[in-house]
């Protein structure tokens, strides 16, 4: 069996008319392989201490290749993002 042949079924997720080349905001979440938390833990703290989000480094490491986008492309703003133990969610702009 073939890697194809193993992986589930998506549904289809985009809208077929929308022009995703359009100026706008937009909503990505990447999800790791296997839902595997390897990019960050969530200490919970203590007492009344807020929880916090500790980066692994394959967490350090999307974070800075995240960022990086802006510099590698004029068009794209990285509005917010997070980083969670087994995926990422982010909103950027994309101006043209």
């Amino acid at each position: 069996m073939d890697m194809e042949e193993q992986r589930p079924r998506r549904k289809q997720l985009r809208m077929k008319q929308f022009d995703y080349s359009a100026a706008g905001a937009y909503f990505l979440t990447i999800c790791a392989a296997d839902k595997r938390c390897i990019f960050s833990e969530i200490d919970v703290g203590e007492g009344l201490a807020p929880p916090a989000v500790v980066l692994k480094t394959c967490g350090k490491i999307a974070e800075r290749e995240l960022l990086a986008l802006e510099e590698r492309f004029e068009h794209i703003e990285i509005d917010a993002y997070v980083i969670m133990p087994n995926h990422i969610h982010v909103i950027f702009m994309l101006h043209v």
